[in-house]
This record gives structure tokens, C-alpha cells and sequence, in this order.
């Protein structure tokens, strides 16, 4: 799979698809890690979102535009869905998309609605563009500047099937940032540590990590992996024991089941079981 992706988050797993990148750095194909299968996608995408049902092996591409797309990743293959969503203009970020909901960051708001109803919910908001929202449904989740200049990046979210106004997630001195969802929860750096919170039980586990320096943590169900900063390089941990580390930088971990994706000297690698 190529790897010079316009967008620095690829190639990365979405399920359990390695999603790839042509010369000109455009989303084109997608590669099964179960049965080795490579896929083109019915046109290129400059920079899509995605989202990923970590209970069904089911990864989705979204993006929007007239030369966008809604697809299906899936034991079938590659499933349109039909015509993108009409978002605002002012989108900070790319969107994310479990395959039944969006969330969507604009200039000053954020959107989360099912993807089936014409209504959209719209709420007043200050997201920053440093990364796609945390979609982990009812919940959807940002990164915005904190209210005291100082206390430099919170993080964010509300609830979008109660309607309910965007409320403080994590805040406080220093930067709460990366925020990731999978399936019922979310993970985010926070100054030394690695937090992993489930939305359905508020159960909160802090992890202790030197990390999110450029690559946000990557996280399947409760298992979340990060980039470590050791004494002269990047590694990468997880929280289920698994570490890989090597001769240089490894970086940009991509998560899913017992398959680890991640990039070491500009080359791809995928390894198997912890």
C-alpha cells in the first residue's frame, strides 16, 4: 500500500481494512488484513473520515462534496451508500462516521445527526482544526481552546440524542487533546497520561504515557496504543502489553483486533498478535 497520503493520518485501519493512497496522495484502495485482498474504491478521496464498528469488523469512508462518498467496508467488499451529506464549508476537519451517524466540526459549531434523518442537530461551539471529532453515539467529543489562554487545549462534548448543550470533558492546566472513540470509548492524551473513559459507565483508567507529540492514540473497544517517547526514540505501547520497539522511530499506531499497523523510516509495517 502506498504510503504518501495527503492526509498524515494514512495509511491507518479502518476495521479491518488497511486503507491506502495513489501517487497523487488520494484515498483509492483498501486492503483486507483477514484475506490479503485489495479493493479500488469507485473514485479517489482527498482526505476522508472514517469510523469503524469494532464489534462487527465493519470500517466506513466518508466524504463529503459532489466528488465524495459514503462506503462500506465490509466482508462483501466495498458498499456504496449513496450520496455523501451536504456539511457546511467551514469544516475544520474531516468528518467521522460510525455508518449511521456523522459528527462534524465547523468554524463555530459541530453537527451529529443520524445519517438517515434530513434533520441535523447544530450546536454553537469553538472546535480546533487539529483533528476529527470522537464520535462514540450519543456522545461526540472535540478538542477547542480552553477559556484561560494558559491552560492551553480542553476537550469537549455533548449529547447529541438528549440535545444537549456542549459541556466540559476534560480541562484543566495543560493540554487534554487526541481524543479517539471506538465503539463505546473514548481515549485522549492528557499531560502524562493516556485516559480511557467509557461513555455507557463513566469508568475512567488513566494510563501513564509520554505521548501525543504528532500521532493522536489509536484505540479498538478498550484497548488504546500510543507513541512512547523513550530515551532516544519512539516506541509504541498498548495497554494490553504490547509494545513494539525497534532501532528508530516507530510511529502513528493504527489498532484493531490483534493487528497492529504503524511506520518505521517511511516504510508500512502490520504485525500480528501482542
Amino acid at each position: 500500500m502506498a504510503s504518501a497520503c495527503r492526509d498524515p493520518r494514512l495509511p491507518a485501519l479502518v476495521g479491518p481494512w488497511v486503507v491506502g493512497c495513489d501517487d497523487e496522495g488520494r484515498v483509492d484502495r483498501v486492503r483486507s488484513i483477514r484475506t490479503g485482498q485489495t479493493l479500488s474504491l469507485p473514485r479517489p478521496l482527498a482526505s476522508p473520515g472514517w469510523g469503524a464498528d469494532p464489534h462487527t469488523d465493519t470500517g466506513y469512508l466518508v466524504q463529503p462534496g459532489v466528488d465524495g462518498g459514503l462506503f462500506r467496508l465490509d466482508s462483501d467488499g466495498i458498499t456504496s451508500l449513496g450520496r455523501p451529506p451536504t456539511l457546511g464549508r467551514t469544516l475544520v476537519a474531516p468528518p467521522t462516521t460510525d455508518g449511521v451517524h456523522l459528527g462534524a466540526l465547523e468554524a463555530a459549531r459541530v453537527q451529529a445527526f443520524r445519517l438517515a434523518e434530513r434533520r441535523r442537530s447544530l450546536y454553537d461551539a469553538a472546535p480546533l482544526g487539529d483533528g476529527p471529532p470522537a464520535l462514540a453515539w450519543p456522545w461526540i467529543a472535540w478538542t477547542q481552546a480552553a477559556d484561560v489562554p494558559e491552560e492551553g487545549v480542553d476537550l469537549w462534548w455533548l449529547d447529541a440524542a438528549a440535545g444537549s448543550d456542549p459541556l466540559p470533558l476534560a480541562t484543566g492546566p495543560g493540554d487534554q487533546r487526541h481524543v479517539v472513540a471506538s465503539g463505546q470509548w473514548l481515549a485522549w492524551v492528557d499531560d502524562g497520561d493516556v485516559v480511557l473513559r467509557s461513555v455507557s459507565t463513566g469508568e475512567e483508567r488513566r494510563l501513564p504515557a509520554r505521548t501525543g507529540f504528532q500521532a493522536p492514540p489509536s484505540l479498538w473497544r478498550d484497548t488504546v496504543c500510543w507513541e512512547e517517547r523513550g530515551p532516544r526514540d519512539l516506541d509504541i505501547r498498548c495497554s494490553d502489553g504490547w509494545t513494539v520497539a525497534a532501532s528508530g522511530h516507530q510511529e502513528w499506531p493504527s489498532r484493531w483486533d490483534d493487528r497492529l499497523l504503524y511506520r518505521q523510516e517511511g516504510a508500512v509495517y502490520l504485525a500480528g498478535g501482542p
